[in-house]
């Protein structure tokens, strides 16, 4: 695989994230998801993932380092300005919506939030401290029992039966989130119901949750890594039968990025992970925006999307060139 041509990539999607539409950089606002030069909708799990995806520009000494640390102060500013005056939506529209999502307030999107700013702070930058999510996390999203809610409801109506609405496997990536927040924030509660959230999920041993959606059953897998709870190398038996029980050709981008990463991270290589590598590649257009499904016409492109195969691909170019890729960066 050429290295210069992934190198090119990765600056290319880095280019497109740093841009309008998609990041703005009077307020700071991230969007979920784009179409042509317009916003469909802003998303705050996204800005979580986005202010992740900063920090590991730094990590990296990117050529984009400055722009990262101010871009980083400003989506924390935009969060808190979300959040300042009332509870803010899930997703913010440009136009009318009728997503089911904005009726309830997931657990999961505001982890991703307190880990992108935890992640932030830890580089060095004065991003906003998130008090009001963490206080309302404490108020709202624990139970009687001392337990994290999956989602509480703006409404009167009952969330639907899916996995998003559920604690499951892919709460323990929730776990790791309000575990980095109460490390650096030095939050006791954050950071206890962290720790009793991941013993409750792993009381009965550590699984694959094969009965989660793909999508969510990788984010398990990322808990896992993030909580210490596996050495990566122990996961390749796991992906490797993912991936040949997948047809790659019709999953969601974001998901083979999600595989790719933990193969990076368990230090598989081979025929499965460099199709993994090829399909992200031929998912990223000209301009560096990345779709949804490479067999899917489609003008809405995902931020996240970008974001997971953007560090995809730079940990598979790390490989290629013999550095070890670390899971504790798992955006």
């Amino acid at each position: 695989m050429n290295t210069a041509m992934i190198r090119q990539t990765v600056r290319r999607i880095d280019d497109w994230l740093s841009c309008e539409p998609v990041f703005c950089a009077d307020s700071g606002a991230v969007a979920g998801v784009t179409s042509g030069d317009g916003v469909v909708y802003w998303y705050g799990e996204i800005a979580g993932y986005y202010l992740a995806y900063l920090a590991s520009l730094m990590v990296e000494t990117s050529k984009k380092q400055r722009f990262a640390k101010h871009a980083a102060r400003q989506v924390g500013l935009w969060i808190r300005e979300c959040w300042t005056s009332e509870i803010a939506t899930t997703r913010i529209y440009t136009g009318k919506s009728a997503d089911w999502r904005n009726d309830y307030i997931f657990a999961f999107d505001l982890a991703m939030i307190l880990k992108g700013l935890a992640s932030a702070r830890a580089c060095g930058v004065d991003a906003w401290r998130g008090r009001q999510i963490s206080e309302f996390i404490k108020s709202e999203f624990i139970d009687e029992r001392g337990s994290l809610r999956a989602v509480i409801a703006r409404t009167s109506n009952q969330p639907p039966d899916t996995w998003s609405t559920g604690i499951d496997g892919h709460q323990l990536k929730s776990a790791a989130g309000l575990i980095a927040w109460g490390k650096h924030s030095n939050d006791r509660t954050m950071y206890r119901l962290g720790q009793s959230t991941l013993q409750s999920l792993t009381r009965g041993g550590i699984c694959d949750w094969p009965h989660l959606p793909l999508h969510p059953r990788l984010y398990a897998l990322e808990g896992v890594l993030l909580c210490g709870l596996a050495k990566p190398g122990l996961m390749a038996p796991v992906l490797t039968s993912i991936l040949i029980s997948i047809d790659i050709v019709t999953e969601r981008t974001d998901v083979i990025a999600q595989l790719l990463r933990l193969a990076l991270f368990a230090q598989m290589e081979g025929l499965l992970v460099d199709t993994l590598a090829l399909h992200l590649l031929d998912s990223i257009d000209a301009d560096g925006s990345v779709v949804f499904r490479v067999n899917q016409i489609d003008e809405e492109r995902n931020t996240w999307c970008a974001i997971f195969a953007r560090q995809a691909l730079h940990f598979y170019n790390e490989a290629i060139c013999g550095r070890k890729v670390q899971s504790g960066l798992c955006i």
